[in-house]
């Protein structure tokens, strides 16, 4: 995934936003990284220790994918998707390994 930041656009925001309502973080349905979606994200960065500067790298897009999934001990698909999604990969990529 790409870093995002405030005043950001696209697909990449609207996916963040759907990432943090997930997890009960208020923020309003459309692709603007807005000083509320900021907010948000600073909060979460917080609550997992990560630098809370309000910035979506690749921590902050690692902790938002996997936080309150399923920790089996079998990889799941939807597993594989979440990974490439993060390295902005093929699923298929990550499965040949």
């Amino acid at each position: 995934m790409k870093t995002i930041k405030i005043a950001n656009e696209g697909y990449e925001v609207l996916y963040l936003k759907e990432q943090l309502a997930r997890l009960n973080y208020p923020v309003t349905e459309n692709s603007l990284f807005d000083e509320t979606t900021q907010e948000a994200v600073i909060a979460f960065q917080k609550e997992k220790g990560l630098t809370a500067d309000g910035i979506v790298g690749f921590h902050t897009w690692e902790q938002l994918l996997f936080t309150g999934r399923n920790n089996n001990q079998k990889l799941t698909e939807e597993d594989f998707k979440l990974v490439a999604h993060l390295l902005d990969i093929e699923t298929a990529c990550i499965k040949a390994v």
